[in-house]
């Protein structure tokens, strides 16, 4: 009985992971990171100089500034990818509705503007290894917005001169709503005992559980996948990561410690361990984590214990 709800849960998250939605959130900072790397001046009159009474009268103004910066013919474009490298979408027609339904106040969100620039600032410092971005090395920024899918999440990719095409995922913050619907799931199955589960009789299972993800990862993966995970931990080291030091696990080259290491098998640079995970394909990961998930999730973990009054 467990076990089939578990995996009707697992079936609605998949079911919402495959599907292409994007909420313009962080619309104001991904466009404004876009034209900062094209021109590094970009909010200087805004920031620095003081000149923001033109969109204190009319808080409007700036999102049509950004949506005609969008719709022109510049460096700036809205992306999609097509086989694994990102390209014009040339329906531009469909961003209008998204900027309509954002607010901009430039007192109150002064902070996504200055964030933009410093996450803008990163990149043109530490992309290349010896060397700032250029202007002139910039030869096109990608927004994905409305284009961005399960097999594609980045925000943004930036094309150089030499046609190396780059992909940053700007808004890294854990999505409110999985977390949210695992909860409900845990508290339904466990109820009371849901408190358990962060306590620290149960942290040795948290992390065992860990050391057989990245066991599996490691075994099911191609040579050349599995030498990438090798520049990030010690194979005969798995056993000596927990739940925590897992989302810590960084490239261990010093070159690369910024931005990480571009790899060529996903067109992109990866910096965490736990990014890693694109390098499978779609449906090849669905499958792993399903397979994951059910040979390991009753042995391996806790709910052996917290749900044996629902077993059958």
């Amino acid at each position: 009985m467990l076990q089939k709800k578990f995996e009707q849960f697992l079936q609605q998250e998949v079911q919402k992971e495959e599907k292409s939605l994007y909420k313009p959130t962080n619309i104001i900072q991904e466009i404004s990171v876009c034209m900062l790397l094209i021109n590094h001046s970009f909010l200087d009159n805004i920031l620095d100089k003081g000149l923001k009474h033109r969109y204190m009268e009319n808080t409007d103004v700036f999102l049509t500034d950004l949506k005609n910066l969008l719709l022109a013919k510049n460096r700036l474009k809205l992306g999609k990818f097509v086989e694994q490298k990102c390209i014009e979408d040339t329906e531009i027609s469909k961003v209008n509705g998204y900027f309509d339904e954002v607010k901009f106040n430039i007192e109150e969100d002064w902070n996504k503007l200055v964030n933009a620039r410093n996450t803008a600032r990163n990149i043109i410092d530490k992309l290349l290894p010896d060397e700032k971005l250029t202007e002139e090395r910039v030869s096109a920024v990608y927004w994905i917005g409305p284009n961005k899918n399960v097999d594609n999440k980045e925000d943004i990719v930036l094309e150089l001169s030499d046609g190396k095409q780059y992909s940053f995922f700007l808004n890294k913050n854990l999505s409110s709503s999985k977390s949210s619907s695992f909860n409900s799931f845990v508290v339904e199955m466990v109820g009371d005992e849901v408190e358990k589960l962060k306590s620290p009789e149960y942290m040795p299972k948290w992390n065992k559980l860990v050391q057989q993800w990245v066991k599996i990862i490691y075994e099911n993966a191609n040579k050349n996948i599995q030498a990438h995970i090798e520049k990030f931990i010690e194979v005969d080291r798995i056993d000596s990561v927990d739940f925590f030091k897992y989302y810590d696990l960084k490239h261990r080259d010093p070159r690369f410690k910024h931005l990480g290491e571009y790899i060529k098998e996903v067109d992109r640079n990866v910096l965490f361990f736990s990014e890693l995970k694109c390098c499978f394909q779609p449906r090849q990961l669905l499958n792993l984590r399903l397979q994951i998930l059910k040979l390991h999730f009753y042995r391996v973990l806790f709910l052996d214990e917290l749900f044996t009054d629902y077993k059958q």
